[in-house]
């Protein structure tokens, strides 16, 4: 069976005033049909860019867009990277692959009751008509744990926790089979934020999505992700079933990331990284990370990128290996 995603050396740069930022650069991986895969990484590395990307909300400033992303859907190929944007609003987006943007309040338009914003795609893109528009808006909503009579309501009315329900609903309603989640659960308090993970948990299972989620926590990654990918500077620097990763990670990134976090059950010492995450529009040559790596290899790392080997049901892109 192939896998329902794939990303083949997919690069995503944009320009600015100050030169040419490579927020993707070189990105590969599989995802399984099913499957659940966090990105995590420091703010800046590009993971919201890769989100992007994958679903093809390229900036207009783009300067590069290149490499293969190739969907699969019932013995169908769909090569995301060849397809017009005409041909990615009809076909793929919300259809196939569906996204949960950061700040819920942000997603919504404040003047539109939510059963406007709710019906609009499926009247606009299924024709339907508005009394079956309004139907499956409603089995959304149940499906998300919210009562029908929200859909006369404003956003502001509603908490942030039901906000993030109504834009999951809204991913979720054309029955897509990848939802990408960038940051789902910011700016929520810790209760909201478990009550969210525990219904994206719930969705999966009953519609048996494949999730793409985009995190700097990874103690949150750690309750729903079967995959997890490290990302600096642009690029995957470890790839790994969750289990493989958390009980022995093998890239230094990927162990300073877990470093500093704090655990319940066993006394340790917090750790930190030093430096800062690199400038995307001046990478260091070599492996990005060796500037702020404690192993790293004088004239080795610095000067040469690493190739990306398989080490113990882990792929690491690093010269200690």
């Amino acid at each position: 069976m192939p896998p329902l995603l794939e990303l083949r050396n997919v690069k995503m740069y944009y320009n600015t005033s100050r030169g040419v930022v490579k927020a993707v650069d070189g990105v590969s991986f599989t995802l399984e049909k099913g499957e659940a895969m966090a990105i995590v990484g420091e703010s800046g590395c590009g993971k919201s860019s890769l989100a992007f990307t994958i679903i093809k909300l390229l900036p207009k400033n783009v300067a590069e867009f290149s490499g293969e992303i190739l969907f699969h859907d019932d013995g169908e190929v769909l090569e995301i990277t060849k397809m017009s944007d005409d041909e990615i609003r009809r076909r793929v987006r919300w259809k196939k692959i569906s996204m949960v943007f950061q700040a819920s309040m942000n997603s919504l338009n404040p003047v539109l009751r939510v059963e406007d914003q709710l019906i609009e795609p499926l009247i606009h893109h299924q024709k339907l008509s508005r009394e079956e528009a309004v139907k499956i808006a409603e089995e959304a909503l149940y499906s998300v744990g919210l009562a029908k009579d929200l859909l006369a309501r404003y956003p502001f009315e509603l908490s942030g926790g039901m906000r993030q329900r109504v834009v999951l609903a809204m991913a979720i309603m054309m029955k897509p089979k990848l939802v990408i989640l960038d940051e789902p659960t910011s700016a929520l308090d810790v209760i909201t934020q478990a009550n969210i993970m525990n219904l994206l948990k719930d969705l999966k299972q009953k519609f048996n999505l494949s999730y793409i989620l985009i995190t700097h926590d990874i103690a949150l990654a750690s309750e729903i992700a079967d995959k997890i990918g490290v990302m600096y500077a642009g690029k995957l620097a470890e790839i790994a079933m969750a289990d493989v990763f958390f009980r022995e990670p093998r890239h230094p990134y990927s162990q300073k990331l877990l470093a500093a976090i704090p655990t319940l059950r066993e006394e340790k010492v917090i750790e930190h990284i030093p430096g800062d995450v690199p400038s995307l529009i001046n990478p260091p040559p070599g492996c990005r990370f060796h500037p702020r790596c404690p192993y790293a290899i004088r004239g080795k790392c610095d000067v040469e990128e690493p190739v990306v080997k398989r080490v113990d049901g882990s792929n690491v892109a690093c010269w200690l290996y």
